[in-house]
């Protein structure tokens, strides 16, 4: 089977699995480790979700920083990822600013959602908004992390993760505080089957979630993220500087650090393209960790 074949058999199922909308037949069953964990949907008047990136140009993007890996940037090989994960510091959150104004972010770990080329040559003919919306409703994200948000008189901090275009999940019972140590995780078993890991390395505490569901497995990401609404990216909240480290994945059998992979760092820009909102640090000597500093709104 050629390659052009599988990405058509690939996209069909992922389209599929994007007119599944939560909660109705199709959409994945997710069980969750441990009786004091319990998943709860994610909404605020329309679901708020870490959305596939949102590129804008080589290099940025409107909702994602941090860094993405592949086999290859160009022709990223479908199915060769099996593994990713990470440890960061859950930053404490602020409203800039703005700070009667809510406002939000997420620091996640996870599978595809990243650019692919193949996928954007067969929508090359659209108007660049179509191109968006058509790449928004094919691709998937199978992603964990934590929330870093404003809520307009508070910061608010918790537990989540998203087999996207679903919806998130909170996981209440895991504490997530400013300055926690947290490695996040992302596996897929065989047999479209996957398991989400998050372990509090503070509090000493972990939870998995597993799920059945069908993805392309093309690319890896370690993100700070603008969450996204019915209308696009939310108003980013102030989280500092979030530090990033042990940073690998599993490609065609192998596991490397970002820096042995191919590779691409995001900076995020504003929807007006007229300046950066977060900035990705280089990697250090090691290929395996970095930062990304908040700059504006």
């Amino acid at each position: 089977m050629t390659t052009s074949c599988l990405r058509l058999g690939c996209l069909l199922g992922v389209l599929s699995s994007a007119l599944a909308a939560p909660g109705v037949a199709g959409a994945p069953q997710f069980q969750v480790s441990g009786s004091q964990f319990r998943l709860v949907p994610i909404a605020r008047g329309a679901p708020k979700s870490n959305a596939p990136q949102l590129r804008d140009g080589v290099g940025y993007s409107t909702n994602w920083a941090g860094y993405a890996a592949e086999s290859n940037l160009s022709e990223p090989t479908l199915g060769a990822i099996t593994a990713v994960a990470g440890t960061w510091i859950v930053p404490a959150a602020s409203g800039g600013a703005n700070s009667r104004t809510a406002a939000y972010s997420s620091a996640w770990v996870g599978i595809d959602g990243y650019e692919d080329a193949q996928l954007s040559a067969l929508f090359s003919g659209l108007s660049p908004q179509q191109q968006k919306q058509m790449l928004l409703a094919t691709q998937t994200v199978e992603q964990i992390g934590t929330e870093q948000d404003w809520t307009g008189k508070a910061a608010s901090y918790y537990a989540w993760f998203e087999f996207y275009p679903n919806y998130a999940y909170e996981i209440e019972g895991f504490t997530v505080k400013p300055g926690d140590s947290i490695t996040g995780s992302v596996s897929y078993l065989g047999a479209n089957k996957w398991a989400t890991r998050l372990t509090n390395n503070t509090r000493n505490l972990a939870v998995t979630v597993t799920a059945t569901f069908s993805a392309d497995r093309y690319s890896a990401e370690w993100i700070v993220e603008a969450p996204s609404g019915a209308a696009g990216p939310l108003p980013l909240a102030d989280f500092g500087s979030v530090q990033l480290s042990a940073c690998a994945a599993t490609i065609n059998g192998k596991t490397v650090p970002i820096g042995a992979a191919s590779w691409e760092s995001l900076d995020m820009v504003n929807s007006a393209d007229t300046a950066l909102t977060a900035e990705t640090s280089p990697l250090n000597a090691a290929g395996n960790a970095f930062s990304v500093q908040w700059l504006a709104e």
